[in-house]
């Protein structure tokens, strides 16, 4: 029986004219191969704050994934960034899409402060970065869309009890990909494909992806 395989990233935004996070969807199906056990589906996520709540319900709801990898693209690291923590806190001074900005507000005034992983990631940026692919592990998803989405998609997950496992995967400018800021990483899209598809074949048999911590 196939693994639903869901990989989330973004469109673009300010002097980010294509997201790396959307290059690396683009690679994903051609290096998915019959024998990796996957049914891949992904989504390209607006860097909006209104619709965030709305695209995660009906894209999971849709796709029912047992194994739900988001990325997003972070111009502070020039590495695969492993999220621990999705926090319940919108603080950045960056536009979305729609010239909004969020500072310290909550994402939802009664949901719980944080949700974080208990997958074993330090050991899964081990795997990565023997197999060649830098990688470190984060506690600090930071205050804009995609720790927004992180937590959104947590969320969700934990009120419907999915079976789900889900992390986010920040990712730095890679190469092929066209912005206004300056590259900071020599990964390839490839690569960076190549490491989103091991880190789901790590967390494939894993049956519980986050807990509350109030």
């Amino acid at each position: 029986m196939l693994t639903n395989l869901l990989v989330t990233g973004f469109g673009p935004f300010h002097a980010v004219e294509t997201n790396s996070s959307e290059l690396i969807i683009r690679e994903l199906p051609n290096i998915l191969g019959e024998k990796e056990g996957f049914s891949l589906r992904t989504r390209i996520f607006p860097v909006i704050y209104e619709t965030a709540s709305e695209e995660i319900f009906k894209t999971i709801r849709t796709t029912n994934p047992d194994v739900l990898i988001m990325i997003g693209v972070s111009e502070s690291t020039d590495k695969l960034q492993l999220e621990r923590v999705a926090r319940n806190l919108d603080c950045s001074e960056t536009f979305d899409n729609q010239s909004v900005v969020r500072k310290n507000q909550r994402i939802l005034k009664d949901g719980p402060d944080q949700y974080v992983t208990v997958l074993p990631l330090n050991e899964y940026a081990d795997a990565l970065n023997e197999a060649g692919i830098p990688t470190k592990v984060s506690e600090d998803a930071g205050g804009f869309l995609c720790n927004h989405y992180y937590y959104r998609a947590c969320h969700h997950l934990a009120v419907v009890k999915a079976d789900c496992n889900c992390v986010f995967v920040h990712v730095p400018n890679l190469q092929n990909s066209r912005h206004l800021s300056r590259q900071n990483s020599n990964l390839s899209v490839s690569s960076a494909a190549k490491g989103i598809l091991l880190l789901a074949q790590q967390i494939k048999a894993s049956t519980i992806s986050f807990k509350i911590v109030n």
